[in-house]
């Protein structure tokens, strides 16, 4: 007598390799997935700070040119692309809530956040020779395990 059986799926053995497998995988990918999400936050927001220095140096060029100061709320419009919507400001790359650029930060409680500090208490960025504006911001390292905020910060001088 022949039985015919007509074997169908996996057997226990089988789904254990694969589910073992798969945990391997994740082992590996979820550290790593991990550790770039992190690096693209920190270089973004170095970039940030870059580019907040840059236009900053680009404003002392245009005072000594001859052209009228950018006053302080002018400058960070600027430097959030012309938008002025609080909704539409671009982002701190740590904290979505936190906006990418403000005036007077010095605190590492906005990681992520470039902060502008101006020596000059006229409303203007830079008016006069000796006028500083400071830009700071807070980074986490992605490789320390601590998560403590570090602070990169510059100090330019209008001539």
């Amino acid at each position: 007598m022949i039985i015919n059986r007509n074997k169908k799926g996996f057997t226990l053995i089988e789904l254990m390799i694969v589910v073992a497998i798969l945990g391997v995988l994740a082992a590996v990918a979820i550290p790593q997935y991990l550790s770039y999400i992190a690096t693209s936050k920190n270089r973004a927001a170095f970039e940030n700070f870059e580019n907040a220095t840059r236009l900053v140096k680009g404003e002392f060029a245009r005072v000594d040119a001859g052209k009228d100061p950018m006053t302080t709320a002018a400058f960070l419009t600027e430097l959030n692309g012309g938008v002025t919507a609080a909704a539409d400001l671009p982002k701190s790359p740590y904290i979505s809530t936190n906006v990418a650029f403000q005036n007077a930060v010095s605190t590492a409680a906005l990681v992520g956040t470039v902060g502008l500090v101006y020596s000059n208490t006229t409303g203007v960025v830079a008016q006069t020779p000796g006028d500083t504006v400071t830009v700071n911001v807070f980074t986490i390292d992605p490789n320390d395990a601590t998560n403590t905020p570090v602070e990169k910060s510059v100090v330019l001088t209008k001539e």
